[in-house]
């Protein structure tokens, strides 16, 4: 669909139907993409000043039933504009216009809405917020969730904390200085419990003026996407903190299966939260080069975490994109903290993917362009999902398991840990690089490498910590094998024999 900015505030503005659900949202979330705040306040008294058509000959009846209809749907825009849609820092410029219409064509046409509007305009200068509540919207609302209950009642039962005394006092000793406990001391439901009150507090936090125009974008100076950035940096930070928990056991290979155990249960835990943020996080550590090289750990987990670890590659995996998780994501109602980066990934391929503008058929040269609106559609659908899990968790907070891995996290950054090819130093000074092997095969042909290769993982050393944009290719000739090909592979091996 193209269009004039006139030609959009007719359409929210009809006489005679009230405004697409549709169109008022997008248009609220993404008008300061092709136009400018005061361009459309100016737009708004315009349609609002609206003369009746040349031969109109009952002036009284049009006035009636077409001007005094669109002049109200023009303050409602206004309305709904400053009481849940207004950025101050980008809006403020239209003030004087909002004002001056407020006190003066406003207030002549309808008294009570001038003042109501004028007290509105003097709100805002002040507010650090929405005056209003935005109710989460519709858009792209469609099969078995829509239908599902979208809140978490208020009175429903919080669970109580999985914590036992000592680990308590082990945490308050660590806060005073001492040494602290390690992962594999806290019960892996607490812990993802834990990351899940964390994460979603920022996600529930997220606006949606942070998602539109790649305001997220890490090279964006005076970004407004303050709570995207700290998302995706939160992210980047712990997916470092499992791969430096994991090297931080040195040369015991039972110690650091025991903790790669530990956070495939945490995984686990997440993905019965329906929280897929964190086990994103976590699993894109797992899967990294510096873990997945370790060819002494991997063997020492039993049948059980190797299928599990199967099972999440299955639900992570970035096929027919991302086809699993987005099937599995559209059956979930909230609580559910889902997978920003891919939010993200999605929003700039439509960006990039889609002109702003769209040319006037059969125009004269020189016409201006209509604007793409069918982008913006797009846009206000992405992030209508995003708004419809920012939902908070009915969890309880243990402010001890938060410091603690507030320190984890902070300690995490101070060690370099982010630096992939730091990290992966550490995993070679752990278990150093095997001599290749020459092994032959039954056409003679030769082939080298090591004696215990996991296929994923290649020393390069090139993985980045960057789990909202995770891609992990699976080659032939460089994929893990699941339990199910292993079990296949004894069997075909039995049946020659």
């Amino acid at each position: 669909m193209g269009a004039t900015l006139e030609g959009l505030v007719v359409r929210m503005t009809l006489h005679d139907a009230p405004p697409d659900a549709i169109l008022s949202n997008t248009f609220y979330i993404t008008f300061r993409l092709f136009t400018t705040p005061k361009k459309l306040a100016e737009t708004l008294v315009g349609r609002f000043n609206i003369e009746p058509e040349k031969g109109t000959e009952d002036i009284l009846k049009w006035t009636r039933d077409v001007a005094t209809p669109i002049k109200l749907r023009v303050f409602n825009v206004f309305k709904g504009w400053m009481e849940s849609h207004w950025r101050q820092e980008t809006d403020a410029d239209a003030l004087d216009i909002i004002t001056e219409f407020a006190l003066g064509d406003l207030t002549r046409a309808f008294p009570q809405s001038g003042k109501r509007l004028d007290n509105l305009a003097k709100k805002v200068g002040n507010a650090s917020g929405p005056l209003v509540p935005r109710q989460v919207s519709s858009i792209g609302k469609a099969g078995p969730s829509s239908a599902a209950p979208s809140f978490v009642m208020a009175d429903s039962p919080v669970p109580p904390a999985i914590i036992s005394k000592s680990l308590l006092s082990a945490l308050k000793a660590s806060a005073a200085g001492g040494s602290g406990p390690s992962i594999t001391d806290f019960d892996p439901l607490e812990i993802a419990r834990q990351f899940t009150i964390k994460e979603s507090k920022i996600f529930c936090a997220v606006l949606p003026e942070e998602l539109v125009g790649q305001e997220f974008r890490a090279d964006k100076r005076g970004s407004s996407a303050v709570n995207v950035k700290a998302l995706s940096t939160l992210s980047s930070v712990m997916t470092a903190w499992v791969a430096d928990s994991i090297m931080d056991e040195g040369a015991d290979a039972k110690r650091r299966a025991a903790v790669i155990k530990h956070w495939i249960k945490v995984c686990q835990k997440c993905l019965s939260l329906y929280n897929y943020s964190s086990l994103y996080n976590i699993f894109c550590a797992l899967e990294s080069t510096s873990v997945q090289r370790l060819n002494k750990t991997w063997p020492l987990l039993s049948t059980k975490y190797r299928e599990t670890m199967d099972t999440l590659r299955h639900l992570t995996d970035v096929a027919r994109n991302h086809a699993v998780y987005r099937a599995e994501l559209r059956q979930r109602v909230p609580p559910c903290l889902p997978f920003m980066g891919l939010y993200l990934t999605d929003l700039t391929f439509v960006d990039e993917g889609n002109l702003d503008t769209r040319p006037v058929p059969d125009a004269p040269e020189g016409s201006p362009p209509l604007i793409n609106f069918n982008k913006h559609i797009q846009t206000a659908k992405i992030i209508a999902d995003v708004q419809r899990f920012q939902i908070p968790y009915r969890l309880q907070e243990v402010p001890e398991i938060q410091a603690w891995i507030d320190a984890q996290l902070a300690r995490t950054k101070q060690a370099g840990s982010l630096d992939s090819m730091k990290l992966y130093r550490r995993s070679l000074a752990i278990e150093p690089r095997e001599a290749p092997t020459i092994a032959v095969t039954d056409g003679g042909s030769t082939s080298s490498g090591p004696s215990s290769r996991r296929g994923s993982a290649t020393d390069d050393g090139t993985v980045l910590f960057s789990p909202l944009f995770m891609q992990r290719e699976r080659s032939n000739g460089g994929k893990l094998p699941t339990v199910q090909e292993e079990k296949q592979q004894r069997s075909g091996s039995s049946a020659k024999i």
